[in-house]
């Protein structure tokens, strides 16, 4: 008989790697990949400035403003005015208040159109 775990048929199974991913830093962004000396640049594909980090992309890199934008809207109703990454990768003591900022992360990562670069 095999066994079925609920994370091998999540509908949803790339965005919750990728936040598994932001979370524990090992991402395919050039700054991790760089580390492990897969590239020479270190940097933000569109930033060249800037290193190409979780935080980079999820809360700084212009590249993603509109989504950015959106992000930070939505996150208002929720009383979270100046997000960190941690908020926003389900940092916060309150599981219910985690799990409705990780819904809004995960529509950003997926309209961002950067889930093959995590």
């Amino acid at each position: 008989m095999t066994r079925h775990h609920w994370w091998t048929h999540s509908p949803s199974r790339a965005l919750d790697t990728a936040v598994t991913r932001l979370r524990i830093g090992h991402t395919r962004l050039n700054s991790h990949l760089h580390k492990l000396g897969m590239t020479d640049d270190p940097h933000c594909p569109w930033c060249p400035t800037y290193l190409d980090t979780p935080e980079h992309l999820l809360l700084q890199c212009p590249r993603h403003h509109s989504h950015r934008t959106a992000l930070l809207q939505s996150l208002y109703p929720l009383l979270l005015r100046r997000p960190t990454l941690a908020d926003l990768l389900g940092g916060s003591p309150d599981p219910g208040l985690a799990f409705k900022i990780l819904k809004h992360t995960r529509t950003f990562l997926q309209k961002s159109g950067q889930l093959h670069r995590i």
